[in-house]
């Protein structure tokens, strides 16, 4: 009787806490003005949701005149897309409330431990595929857990849940994650065996349980670091010691959405990270999962791109892409962030280019497209109902990725999906004769012993 008093205060006391969007309304706001993006980014009561084409903002009704007089200031166009986000946030937590379940499942948005059980389930399930790492504790102490798939000598990075309020990133990444175990339990001798992949799928565990339970659409971590207060968090893709604070799309004001922080790797779930990148230099590729907008986004998030050849990169992205295509029909933009969304400093991609020395490193925006985003759906907001099939795309992509890397050094054929789809075929036809071969050879065994039995 008591635990159920303890469980009912605390659902009563979340919900109550949970925090209030009524009258918030969604904006897309027409400019691609350096000043006017920066000054909204740093505006209390409004959050930027995305940057691409259009400026997607959820404005706070304290503030809504008040923008108005600015974007009239700078003459810039604007629609209300949405007048009430709190309805959307309800739809959406009705949506997770009734698809849960007391098993791990992708047909909702679960918890950070209910991840991590999984994890270890998986773990448990599939010890000579899988091993469950911490590499780390986040601010307020949760760990910061991968899964180790497979034992070759190359390897992919995965990640997911930068972002708080970015929930289908890290649902993506368990999705993958589940389905590599899997497939390579199935085929224990797949030409990819030979590789190993780093899937950590809640970058931000902290931002993420906050988002979850308290407001939807936080989105930097939950440290708190002298002259703070009262604000929290920074966000953990401005963070990384590389052109730290050196582009307009990072800030140096706590209360902002894209604060990067006191100093770079001022927060331990980056410090754990990079450390773990540094220490682990068979990663061959690196990818990082956001969301939205539908974008493959290759080299380089800071504004001076001489520093590498993409073109390898534009290469292999294309081809990812084609397989997210094939898989889904969805289409992915391909390109570098400066020219589809905006040019920033100290981002994980970058520094894992130029600090950690990875070839290929990549930011993916899942879905939905920016304009489904903007118009209704709220592009964070993504129904639990395309988790499995973003998952599946994504896998596709990261199969496509996969093979480039093994091929890259293979002796043997190079293989795709789509040859060794061929390959496996053959391979299943080739034993569906040998099995019926087998069975002609025991019945012609058992004639001829019926016939010296009765001759």
């Amino acid at each position: 009787m008591y635990t159920t008093i303890l469980l009912l205060t605390y659902f009563i006391g979340v919900s109550m806490e949970y925090r209030d969007y009524t009258n918030y309304s969604a904006w897309s706001i027409n400019t691609s003005n350096r000043d006017v993006i920066h000054r909204l980014h740093d505006t209390e009561g409004v959050t930027v949701l995305s940057v691409t084409s259009q400026v997607g903002v959820l404005v706070a009704p304290k503030v809504q005149h008040k923008l108005k007089q600015t974007l009239h200031q700078y003459d810039v166009a604007y629609d209300v897309t949405t007048d009430n986000i709190q309805e959307e946030i309800n739809k959406e937590r009705s949506q997770v409330r009734a698809k849960r379940s007391t098993s791990f499942t992708f047909n909702s948005y679960h918890e950070y431990d209910e991840m991590v059980d999984y994890l270890e389930e998986l773990s448990r399930d599939y010890p000579h595929y899988c091993t469950l790492l911490t590499i780390g504790h986040s601010y307020e102490n949760r760990s910061l857990v991968l899964i180790q798939i497979g034992d070759g000598p190359h390897a992919v990075w995965v990640d997911g849940g930068v972002h708080a309020r970015e929930w289908i990133a890290p649902a993506t990444a368990m999705y993958i994650a589940d389905k590599l175990v899997k497939s390579l339990h199935d085929a224990p001798h797949h030409p990819l065996s030979s590789l190993k992949w780093y899937i950590m799928p809640m970058v931000n565990p902290d931002g993420y349980q906050y988002s979850y339970h308290k407001d939807r659409f936080w989105r930097k971590t939950r440290s708190q670091h002298p002259g703070m207060a009262p604000y929290y968090g920074v966000d953990v893709n401005r963070n990384w010691d590389y052109q730290w604070m050196m582009g307009d799309a990072s800030s140096n004001l706590s209360s902002s959405e894209i604060y990067a922080g006191p100093e770079p790797h001022s927060e331990p779930e980056v410090k754990a990270i990079a450390e773990f990148l540094l220490n682990n230099t068979d990663i061959e590729v690196y990818i990082s999962l956001h969301s939205y907008g539908q974008m493959w986004l290759h080299a380089w998030w800071s504004a001076d791109q001489s520093k590498s050849d993409i073109e390898e990169q534009y290469v292999l992205g294309l081809k990812a892409t084609q397989a997210i295509n094939r898989t889904s029909g969805k289409l992915y933009i391909l390109g570098a962030p400066g020219k589809l969304v905006y040019a920033a400093s100290g981002c994980s991609q970058d520094w894992a280019m130029a600090v950690a020395g990875i070839q290929y490193a990549y930011t993916v925006e899942l879905r939905p497209t920016w304009e489904l985003g903007a118009h209704g759906m709220m592009g964070f907001m993504l129904s639990p109902s395309e988790i499995v099939e973003t998952g599946n795309e994504m896998f596709a992509a990261v199969l496509e990725v996969s093979y480039h890397i093994h091929n890259k050094w293979s002796d043997g054929p190079e293989l795709s999906p789509h040859t060794d789809w061929i390959y496996r075929q053959n391979a299943a036809n080739c034993i569906s004769l040998c099995n019926r071969l087998t069975i002609i050879v025991l019945l012609l065994q058992i004639y001829k012993n019926i016939l010296n039995t009765y001759s």
